[in-house]
Formats: structure tokens, sequence, C-alpha cells
């Protein structure tokens, strides 16, 4: 079900848009009149997404950027402010998995610890700095980060993740308050089990679970499986994150604040 928005007049920009949650949230706010900064390092997929958010009839673009790299996502940040004047909402959603799922965390190289956060912390981090100055002189705007139920559960052997997204949450906190005075919202959402790029490879988890995924043969039924595990007993989908993404960039949520939109069936409750 996808709820009716009207963002008509508004600049959108979305990181790690070219696939996933990210492609959903870009499409969902081009179909709602926004004009959408589609940014990702995946160039062909970017593309793509840029390509459908313009067939809706908004204006848009495709910004390659590792949103790692402090100084490219500053000058893409530049750029992007050149082209489109401004922007109201950030979508801070790039992020990777674990590449070293199933170590312990003796075994895990530091260079791995350090890329997940890179990633899926410090993107965020960069992105807020480059367009720090946006929002608060305009005083007005909305900003919305993915972080994951693993921030509230953790996740043995893959400990570098679900780290790197509780402190997506942390600064989430700490930024709603710096930019309160500026009357901007700083927000996150907490996907569950989706069926997203990022857990393409979750078959890997039958190897330091013996037992547990015997019965699953492809990385969607150990997905299906483990959102088995929640109150609703289904998986979530990219309509389902992008739907608490556009509920979050509304006006009428204007009050909501330093908070995590939980979407994951009911998982945390079991």
């Amino acid at each position: 079900m996808n709820i009716k928005f009207d963002y008509s007049g508004k600049i959108a920009l979305v990181s790690g848009a070219a696939t996933g949650i990210g492609r959903k949230t870009a499409l969902r706010l081009a179909e709602a009149g926004a004009d959408v900064v589609v940014c990702d390092f995946n160039e062909v997929e970017g593309k793509k997404t840029a390509d459908e958010c313009a067939a809706k009839g908004v204006r848009t673009g495709f910004y390659k950027v590792d949103v790692a790299d402090n100084a490219m996502v500053a000058d893409v940040a530049k750029k992007v402010l050149a082209d489109f004047g401004h922007v109201d909402f950030l979508v801070s959603n790039a992020g990777v998995n674990a590449k070293e799922l199933g170590n312990p965390i003796t075994n895990i190289p530091m260079k791995e610890m350090q890329r997940v956060f890179d990633i899926n912390a410090m993107g965020l981090i960069n992105w807020v700095q480059g367009l720090y100055e946006n929002f608060t002189t305009r005083k007005t705007g909305k900003i919305v980060s993915t972080s994951s139920i693993a921030a509230y559960l953790g996740s043995p052997k893959m400990p570098q993740y679900s780290a790197s997204k509780l402190a997506v949450l942390s600064f989430v906190k700490s930024l709603a308050l710096e930019l309160g005075p500026y009357n901007i919202n700083v927000n996150a959402i907490a996907p569950g089990y989706v069926y997203t790029p990022i857990y393409h490879e979750a078959i890997r988890l039958k190897q330091y679970q013996p037992g547990q995924f015997d019965d699953c043969e492809t990385s969607e039924d150990v997905m299906n499986k483990m959102a088995r595990n929640s109150a609703l007993m289904r998986a979530q989908t990219d309509d389902d994150m992008a739907n608490a993404i556009m509920i979050l960039c509304a006006d009428e949520t204007e009050n909501i604040t330093g908070q995590c939109l939980v979407v994951d069936s009911g998982r945390l409750l079991k």
C-alpha cells in the first residue's frame, strides 16, 4: 500500500539510491512531486534510478559519490546546491553489510571494521557536514537516516554491522538536539528483514548457525525464515521502508525528532 503524499516544490537528496530502499524512496518522492537528487557509488544503477524519477515529470540528477569520503561528499554537496539551490530532505540511506560475516571478532580485520563504520555511520555524518549550512540557514528541513533492528538486537559474529547502525541512532539523537533550534527534524528508520541487495548473501548465515537454516536453499529462504520470528510472522518490503521515510518527511510529523521508526513486523517484541 502506498500512502499519498504531495511534496511538490520540495528537493530531496537520497544517498544509496541505486538499489533497494534508497531506490524505492527516490521513486516515491518523485511520484509525490519532489525533485530528486540521486546519489550512489553505483553509477549504472544510480543513473537508472534518476531516469525513472525524471520520467515521473520531476527534476532530477545523478551524482556519483563514495559516502565514506568526506571530501568527496563535501564536493558533491556543493555541486548539488549549485545545481538545485537547496535541499529540503536529506535521506541518508547508503549502507553495507559485513563482508566478514561468520567470523569471531578476533578474526575480523580492522580494515573491515573501519569500512563498515565509514559507510554506515560516517556516511551520515559526512552528508550532515556537507549540508549543514543549507539546513541551518534556511531553518527548515528533514533528515532521515537508515539504521537497522540490528542496532537493538546485536549481531553475533558481525558486530561491526550492528555497532555501526547503533552509532547512527546515537548520532541522530545528538543531531536532533543540535538542530532543533533551527526547526530541523532528524530521525531514523530501523528496517527488519527486507530482501534488498544488501541481504543477497544471507545464505551465508548457514555457515555459523548450523542446524538453524539447513532447510533453506536460497538467501530469500533464510530471510523469510528469520522474518517468521516476528509478531506478524512476515518480512518487510522496500515499500514499507519508503512509506516510513515519506512519513518522517511530512509536515504532519513536524513534532517528531530524535526518534527511530522501527519497521520490523514486531520482531523486537519477540
